[in-house]
């Protein structure tokens, strides 16, 4: 088995590929079944957080809208994949008029998806790709949180739920009644982004691992809507990554990895920097705590 250590500092600014190209039924069997993904035991308890992150990719119909990370939440007998909105939506989370359909200016019309693929593991260590629609006619099957008043604004989280799972997968769920409420990240902590990136040559998915360091001179809590952590460079796929912290020696759910702030942007962000002293490229994660404004109980 191919084995590879990634310990770069990485996240991504809306991390998807924009291809936008209508796709034949080879080509979209292709995107999902060629990709082979490895699991990397960096040390044996990252290496379980890995199996709970899933590749997914989004369409609609045939067409190619975005891709990422996602993951899944238990609620009591209740499950949900948990992602961004601007993979699952589509849709600009800073402004839900956006669609990312639309960065391909030679499309006749633009499109939000309506169906995702997720990459489940199986036993055995293959993978089983299964495909959950997004919507019921032109009705979204998927949660969100509200726009912010007087806003197109939301919070960059979408859950779906998930009824019915493949035979022969592994759900690696987390329980969202079990996540911490207690933690505190000093400036400096290591975090772990595990998610689904593309390698260099941008033809193939791996499972990483990755560190990224909360920025020196702050810390973070439950309570705080954004984490805050140091980037150096932009990799896809990165989106919708869980994010855990490693806290008195176990490692513990903290967030949403969301985007990347590139330098010079940050003045477009005044709510997510509230007047941190930080430096670029700067990686955002959407706190755990954000989870309790989809009221989900």
């Amino acid at each position: 088995m191919q084995i590879i250590l990634l310990f770069t500092v990485c996240a991504v600014l809306y991390g998807c590929n924009n291809n936008n190209s209508s796709l034949s039924d080879e080509q979209v069997s292709r995107s999902i079944d060629s990709l082979d993904s490895i699991r990397h035991p960096i040390y044996r308890q990252v290496d379980s957080l890995i199996s709970k992150s899933v590749y997914i990719c989004t369409y609609f119909n045939k067409r190619y809208i975005t891709e990422g990370t996602g993951f899944f939440l238990k609620i009591g007998d209740r499950y949900y994949l948990a992602s961004n909105y601007h993979i699952i939506a589509g849709r600009a989370s800073s402004d839900t008029t956006l669609l990312l359909d639309s960065v391909n200016k030679k499309l006749e019309k633009y499109e939000e998806p309506n169906m995702v693929y997720i990459r489940f593991h199986g036993y055995a260590n293959n993978f089983i790709d299964t495909i959950y629609k997004l919507k019921n006619g032109n009705t979204r099957i998927f949660i969100s949180t509200p726009a912010e008043k007087n806003t197109r604004k939301v919070l960059d989280i979408c859950l779906l739920p998930i009824t019915q799972f493949p035979h022969g997968i592994v759900v690696d769920a987390i329980n969202y009644d079990q996540i911490s409420k207690d933690w505190i990240i000093k400036g400096g902590t290591y975090l772990y982004l595990c998610g689904y990136r593309y390698t260099v040559k941008d033809t193939d998915h791996l499972a990483v691992a990755d560190k990224i360091v909360s920025i020196p001179k702050n810390s973070f809590k439950y309570a705080d809507k954004y984490i805050l952590a140091n980037s150096s460079i932009n990799l896809k796929g990165d989106s919708g990554s869980p994010v855990y912290a490693e806290i008195n020696g176990k490692f513990v759910f903290v967030g949403i990895h969301s985007m990347t702030i590139p330098h010079g942007y940050g003045d477009f962000y005044p709510e997510i920097l509230s007047n941190r002293m930080v430096t670029y490229p700067l990686s955002v994660v959407l706190s755990a705590s954000n989870l309790l404004d989809l009221n989900l109980h």
